[in-house]
């Protein structure tokens, strides 16, 4: 099992967080580690902190690797 972190947000109508304005939706990554994602995430939300409508999160996203199943021959 591994994972990979994803950067996901942008600039809402209000500070409610609840409604993206529609075109400012952005995704980083993948970041194959938690401590990359944050690195990332604190240089944009730097970049954006004079606009309290925009908001970006971390988000985890956990790939299962099944094992193959032999055929019968």
């Amino acid at each position: 099992m591994s994972k990979n972190f994803w950067i996901v947000g942008g600039e809402y109508h209000d500070t409610a967080f609840t409604r993206l304005r529609p075109g400012t939706q952005t995704i980083h990554g993948p970041y194959h580690s938690y401590d990359d994602a944050l690195a990332h995430w604190k240089r944009i939300t730097h970049d954006t902190k004079g606009n309290a409508h925009i908001r970006y999160a971390i988000a985890e996203e956990t790939l299962v690797r099944r094992p193959l199943e032999l055929a019968e021959v």
